[in-house]
């Protein structure tokens, strides 16, 4: 059904019902730009007077990105609030409107409460730069910076209305609106820390996949990546995540909206697959958090048991909480025991992946074409064999060259081998040592 009442004149009427969001945001954006541009150009070194208006761009970023973050929840609250009342869903959704064409209004009323207070500001902080002499490369950087706070509130804005329309109440809504922000950084931290506590050869780097679930999962974080890695090379590489994370938030977002179930109102999610979707993706990751701290804390000599119990109550406790989140029952805690079972073999399966690194971290070595060359600790290695050092290997030892020495910290002797097939083969065939001693080492560990 096609209405009139979608027009310029409809969402003129509808914005001076939002006069206050303005208001804050006018607030919010003169704290966040010529307040603070004028703070930083107030500190009369000088380094600070010899300033682009770019570099005063890049210290205004973060105070920028979080009234964006503000408007962004503030603006889908404002305008998908009524999601969680029956009588107003009944009431808006019979008017002559389509969803689709309903959602879009809210999502452009939204857009212009953000866009407005945000120029303005922007160009009364541009002229205090003139003003001051400051004005170098003025409409580059001004630009460059809006592009970057329009991406950020696009993506926190999709995202809040994602977590608004799957959920069927303020709880849920809450909660999901937590997940959608946070799940993808606190999910990178977790593998970041089960790597470097069961993966011997992980350096403490949060890299690989650890990495790029904390940065490209979530709108908080890609956001966060738009300030961290502006003027690096691959910065390219966020622009183009977070243009992909903003699709799929907005599809997912309009998708969820235009087919909500609106009598599902007032349970947990108005769609029964998310709970078991969500059931997985915290239970497994909890249970593994909350089996490691166990272990962390047990005694030496009854660590795995402590491990176990840690999985089993972290398993446990959780699918209890989700469950009584989804029912809105306390006496649904045990509720769908098979649910349970299966996530307690998930989570006995990554336990054990885990343990026995079954997906090959510690073994996996680089191609050669890969490898510009090798480092290897050799702290462990007499003062008199400092002038030839050896690795010995089980069939034979090897002598390495380049010695350097690194003063303070942990840092014993280390060298730079270099790299070519000779010490590419030293280098499989060491590791291959080390992995079978640790594979014995475990073995006789499981015996005990």
């Amino acid at each position: 059904m096609k209405s009139k009442t979608f027009s310029g004149r409809s969402l003129r009427s509808s914005l001076k019902g939002s006069t206050w969001i303005l208001v804050l945001l006018l607030l919010g954006f003169m704290v966040a730009f010529p307040v603070a541009e004028l703070m930083l150009i107030g500190n009369q070194t000088d380094e600070i007077h010899r300033m682009t208006f770019a570099m005063i761009c890049s210290y205004l970023i973060v105070p920028g990105f979080l009234v964006t973050m503000l408007a962004a929840v503030v603006n889908a609250l404002n305008e998908f609030w009524y999601l969680f009342s029956r009588d107003k869903i009944d009431f808006y959704h019979s008017l002559p409107v389509t969803r689709s064409r309903f959602f879009w209004e809210k999502a452009i009323r939204g857009l212009v409460l953000y866009l407005v207070p945000y120029v303005i500001m922007e160009l009364i902080t541009m002229a205090i730069a003139v003003s001051k002499g400051h004005g170098s490369h003025l409409i580059t950087a001004a630009g460059k910076m809006f592009l970057e706070h329009l991406l950020m509130y696009l993506l926190l804005y999709f995202g809040a209305v994602l977590a608004l329309a799957i959920a069927g109440n303020i709880l849920a809504g809450i909660l999901s609106l937590c997940c959608v922000y946070l799940y993808g950084p606190v999910l990178g931290i977790l593998l970041w820390v089960l790597e470097m506590m069961y993966f011997r050869t992980n350096m403490g780097l949060k890299e690989g996949m650890a990495e790029k679930i904390s940065v490209f999962l979530s709108p908080v974080s890609i956001s966060a990546a738009l300030r961290t890695y502006s003027g690096q090379k691959n910065f390219w590489i966020i622009i183009v995540g977070g243009i992909l994370l903003l699709i799929v938030l907005a599809v997912c977002a309009y998708l969820a909206y235009t087919k909500r179930p609106a009598e599902k109102t007032g349970k947990s999610f108005v769609y029964g697959f998310l709970e078991p979707i969500l059931l997985f993706m915290v239970v497994i990751p909890a249970a593994l958090a909350i089996g490691t701290m166990f272990a962390l804390i047990g005694p030496e000599e009854n660590r795995t048991g402590w491990w176990i119990f840690g999985l089993v109550l972290g398993t446990v406790v959780f699918y209890g909480i989700l469950q009584v989140i989804f029912a809105m029952d306390f006496r649904k805690m045990a509720a769908h025991k098979l649910q349970l079972l299966l996530l307690g073999i998930c989570v006995a399966v990554s336990a054990w992946i885990l343990h026995t690194d079954a997906i090959g971290y510690d073994t996996r070595i680089p191609t050669m074409a890969k490898t510009e060359g090798i480092s290897l600790n050799l702290e462990w290695i007499g003062t008199e064999s400092v002038n030839e050092p050896q690795m010995e290997v089980s069939s034979g030892s090897y002598k390495l060259d380049r010695l350097f020495y690194f003063m303070g910290g942990n840092y014993g002797r280390w060298t730079d081998a270099g790299m070519s097939d000779k010490i590419y083969e030293v280098l499989k065939e060491i590791a291959s040592y080390q992995n079978s001693k640790e594979l014995q080492r475990n073995r006789n560990r499981s015996s005990v």
